[in-house]
Formats: structure tokens, sequence, C-alpha cells
């Protein structure tokens, strides 16, 4: 069974915020300012851990949504929840493509960043 973790974009402050679950569970389990996040949740962009990781750098990346993958033709995919075929998925920036988010990583996609941090990765 996979780990659920949440991470939360502030917007106003521009800063990630990791280990939130506690927000959604009210349990402070590995969870960092949770009391800050349980009645203004809806002020936070929200972003679920979708259990994997990139693994081709010596530093281990985990993979959560919204976050920017390159692959090693340097091109740039958005991770999103797929509802149609309920599963994650990857988004080819710039088009519509979309592919399983475990085969890119399969084929050595890197974590660089995520669409609120990296708003300049999306153009």
């Amino acid at each position: 069974m996979r780990e659920i973790k949440f991470r939360a974009w502030d917007e106003d402050k521009n800063i990630m915020y990791y280990d939130v679950q506690g927000a959604y569970d009210n349990s402070t389990k590995n969870s960092i300012r949770a009391d800050c996040f349980s009645d203004v949740l809806d002020n936070y962009q929200t972003m679920q851990y979708t259990g994997l990781k990139d693994k081709i750098t010596d530093i281990v990346n985990e993979v959560y949504e919204h976050d920017i993958l390159e692959d090693k033709e340097n091109m740039l995919w958005l991770v999103e929840w797929d509802y149609k075929n309920t599963g994650w998925c990857v988004i080819q920036i710039g088009t519509s493509f979309k592919r399983k988010l475990i085969d890119l990583l399969l084929e050595g996609s890197i974590v660089i960043g995520n669409k609120y941090e990296n708003k300049d990765l999306l153009s």
C-alpha cells in the first residue's frame, strides 16, 4: 500500500509546505504546520504524492501532482491525475499529448520542478 502524503503551495507567501496530510486526518504524525492549514486549506493549492520516485540521479525525488518532469530527450511533462483512466499521467507541456506517469519514469525521467515554483518551465 502506498504512503498517502500531501504538500501545499501558499500562493500569497510563495512557499511550499510538505507533509500537510495532518490537515486532512487531524493527526500530527509526520506533519509540519498542519495546524495552520486545518481552517484555511482552501487558500492553498494541495498536491498528492503519487507514490512514485525518480531514481536516476544520486538524489531520489518523490513525485507529486503538478511536478514537472524532464525526459531523456529534454521534453517537459506535467504530472496530473487522469480521471478518465483513474491513474497518474503526464501531459507534455505545450501539447495535449498524454502518457502514463510510470512509463515516463521507467524511461529515466526526473523531477526538475513544479508548476508553482517553476512557472517559467510551463512556457
